[in-house]
C-alpha cells in the first residue's frame, strides 16, 4: 500500500493583497510548513503537488523561495508535482526554465517535477499539466502492473458548472484508479465515478474575500487491488476569516462609488477561476461600463 499527502495551488508570492490583514507571503509559508510536517506526524511515503505553487511566473524573494526550499527538502520526503498556469508566463510551457518553479526544482533535492510517468511505491504517477488536454492525459501509455494515478492541473468539479470547467459525471471510465486534481480552488469533496475517484482538496491559499472554507490537504492511500481511500486534514495555522481578510476596504468602496457597482465587485470576488488577460478583460469592460477608479484597483489588486 501507498500513503501519500496532496495538496495543491499554494500560490506562493512575496507581497500581499490590499484586502488582506495578513502577511501573505509568511502565511503560505506556514502553511506549507505545516503541510510537510503533517506529512511526516503522519509518516507518508511521499507527498504529491497539484499546481500552481507560485503565484507568478517570477517571485524575487530569496528569504521566500529559501524557506520553502528547506521546508521541502527538511522532511525527508519526495514531492511529485505538476504545472499549473501560475508558474508559467502566459499559459506558455516554453517558460518553464525561467520561471521560479524551475529555480526550485534545480535547488530543491527532493522536488521532482512530473515529465512522463512515475513509479513510486504501489502507484504509478501521471502528470497532466495545465496546458495538457484531459483526452490526452486519461490515454497515454502507462507500462506498469502499478495502480495508475492522473494529477491535473484542469478545471474538473463534481458539479456542472461554467467556463471551461469539466465535470467529472463526464469523463467516462479510464485506466486511472485516482484522478487528484488542483486549479479549481474552491475544491469538492472525494468521490468516485465510473470508476476513478476525484478529489481536490481546494487551493491552499484563499485569494478571494468571499473565501470562508476550512483549508486543507489530504492523505490518499492506493493498495495493489486498486482501493482508494481519502482523508481529509485540516490545516490549523490557516486563521479564521476575519483574521486575514479586510472586509472594510470592500465596503469602503462600495459605497464611495457613484454607480451600483456591488454586484459587479461580488461577481469578480467571488470568481474563483482564472483565465489569461481576465485583467486586461476587466479593465475594457469597466471602462466601458464607467465603473468608478478605486473599484477597478481593487479588483486589479487581485493579481499580487
Amino acid at each position: 500500500m501507498s500513503t501519500f499527502l496532496f495538496f495543491t495551488d499554494l500560490h506562493l508570492h512575496n507581497s500581499s493583497p490590499r484586502h488582506r490583514r495578513d502577511d501573505y507571503g509568511k502565511s503560505i509559508v506556514s502553511k506549507l510548513k505545516e503541510v510537510y510536517s503533517i506529512a511526516k506526524t503522519r509518516g507518508v511515503d511521499f507527498v504529491v503537488f497539484g499546481g500552481d505553487f507560485f503565484d507568478v511566473h517570477r517571485i524575487y524573494s530569496y528569504e521566500i523561495i529559501s524557506e520553502a526550499i528547506s521546508a521541502i527538502d527538511g522532511s525527508g520526503l519526495k514531492t511529485y508535482a505538476v504545472v499549473g498556469q501560475h508558474d508559467l508566463k502566459g499559459y506558455n510551457m516554453g517558460t518553464y526554465q525561467t520561471s521560479t518553479l524551475a529555480f526550485l526544482e534545480r535547488h530543491c533535492s527532493s522536488w521532482n517535477t512530473l515529465w512522463k510517468p512515475q513509479e513510486v511505491g504501489d502507484v504509478v504517477l501521471c502528470p497532466c499539466h495545465v496546458n495538457d488536454k484531459l483526452s490526452d492525459a486519461l490515454v497515454q501509455q502507462v507500462n506498469s502492473k502499478k495502480v495508475p494515478v492522473l494529477i491535473a492541473h484542469l478545471l474538473l468539479h463534481d458539479k456542472p458548472s461554467v467556463f471551461d470547467v469539466i465535470s467529472t459525471e463526464s469523463v467516462g471510465e479510464n485506466q486511472f484508479s485516482l484522478i487528484l486534481s488542483g486549479d479549481l480552488h474552491c475544491g469538492f469533496s472525494a468521490h468516485e465515478k465510473n470508476g476513478s475517484v476525484f478529489c481536490n482538496p481546494g487551493s491552499m491559499a484563499r485569494k478571494a474575500i468571499s473565501d470562508n472554507r476550512e483549508v486543507k490537504c489530504v492523505i490518499c492511500q492506493v493498495d495493489s487491488n486498486a482501493n482508494v481511500s481519502i482523508e481529509d486534514v485540516k490545516i490549523d495555522c490557516a486563521g479564521k476569516f476575519e483574521d486575514v481578510f479586510d472586509e472594510s476596504f470592500v465596503e469602503t468602496i462600495k459605497q464611495t462609488a457613484r454607480m451600483d457597482t456591488s454586484s459587479f465587485v461580488s461577481d469578480i470576488l467571488d470568481m474563483e477561476l482564472e483565465a489569461v488577460d481576465a485583467f486586461s478583460l476587466i479593465e475594457t469592460i469597466a471602462a466601458q461600463k464607467g465603473v468608478r477608479k478605486e473599484v477597478v484597483e481593487l479588483i486589479l489588486s487581485k493579481r499580487s
